[in-house]
């Protein structure tokens, strides 16, 4: 599952938009935490004003997965995530 994070945009947004409903199909324990390792990897170093789609389909996976993983893991894994798209400037311009 983590080779198609480094696929194009069209497979990567599919990977993130089933990244729950995968992990839910695991087994709980530490295979479930390496699924929650791959959503940061999804986030860019910067984001586009464009790119509020695919903030909303990464941002729509965070609650499915903190709600499957160990509360160590979601911190871990999960709250960088949550916090970068938080703090990304492009969502105050696709608001104005």
């Amino acid at each position: 599952y983590a080779a198609f994070a480094e696929m194009e945009d069209e497979v990567r947004i599919g990977v993130i938009r089933n990244l729950a409903d995968f992990t839910r199909a695991l087994p709980p324990g530490p295979v479930r935490t390496e699924c929650m390792k791959i959503l940061p990897s999804f986030l860019p170093e910067s984001w586009a004003p464009r790119d509020w789609r695919n903030r909303a389909v990464i941002a729509s996976q965070l609650g499915p997965l903190a709600a499957l993983g160990e509360p160590r893991a979601v911190f871990d894994h999960l709250s960088t995530v949550a916090l970068g798209l938080l703090e990304s400037e492009p969502v105050f311009t696709v608001l104005e």
